[in-house]
């Protein structure tokens, strides 16, 4: 199957972006320290806890916890309502773990660039498409694509700032690419292997460009 868990590259669609059009803003201060809610309880990466931290701490250095309270604040039916309307189909029964990207039904690469693209548009979101033909030489060749708004511009351009200090001094910073970059990595771990990260992704806009790259098993890895 081409859907897979997105992990933590999912934040901004269900906790960032719903955050940012709620009027949160790169200063604001996220809580991260232990929570239960209804018996899941998260952690960082590290095992560690900060106290607070800002939003823009959060996103750069890919925090759990903050992520998870952030959407337990702003109500995990406004994020699911907006990962909707980033093209996502959302099940009811999705729970806290959705924060950090834990999906039952998993995402595709397209559907993660198409979603990604939104913060380099302007906060529009153009219908997924796919160029079969090339027309060459004075052959013209237009697509006709719908175009919609998903959130607003400002909070469009918010996310993009976020998202290129990922790339500068966060999750994503061994990477060099001669444009500016903004972008988001997400990992999940193998059920059966703790240490080993099932699935990795990492999605990146320039100006004119998206894309989102995939890594990991098609299936779960087995013992032995």
């Amino acid at each position: 199957s081409l859907e897979k868990p997105p992990g933590s590259a999912f934040k901004p669609i269900i906790d960032y972006a719903p955050a940012l059009e709620l009027g949160y803003d790169e200063q604001s201060i996220l809580i991260d320290r232990p929570v239960d809610l209804n018996g899941y309880k998260p952690r960082n990466y590290d095992l560690k806890y900060r106290d607070t931290v800002t939003l823009k701490e959060a996103i750069t250095h890919s925090y759990n916890i903050p992520a998870v309270r952030l959407l337990h604040e702003i109500g995990i039916q406004t994020g699911k309502e907006y990962a909707q309307r980033f093209g996502f189909q959302i099940e009811a029964k999705e729970d806290y773990r959705i924060a950090l990207g834990y999906i039952r039904n998993g995402v595709s690469p397209a559907q993660m660039a198409q979603a990604y693209s939104t913060f380099e548009n302007k906060g529009m979101m153009n219908d997924l498409h796919l160029i079969r033909d090339v027309m060459l030489e004075e052959q013209h060749f237009f697509i006709d694509v719908n175009t919609q708004r998903v959130i607003s511009q400002e909070s469009a351009e918010k996310m993009s700032a976020l998202l290129r200090s990922v790339v500068e001094e966060g999750t994503a910073n061994k990477l060099t690419l001669p444009h500016p970059t903004a972008g988001k990595t997400g990992t999940t771990a193998s059920p059966i292997h703790p240490n080993l990260s099932e699935h990795m992704w990492f999605i990146g806009s320039t100006l004119n460009m998206t894309a989102a790259v995939w890594i990991g098993f098609d299936e779960t890895p087995i013992e032995g």
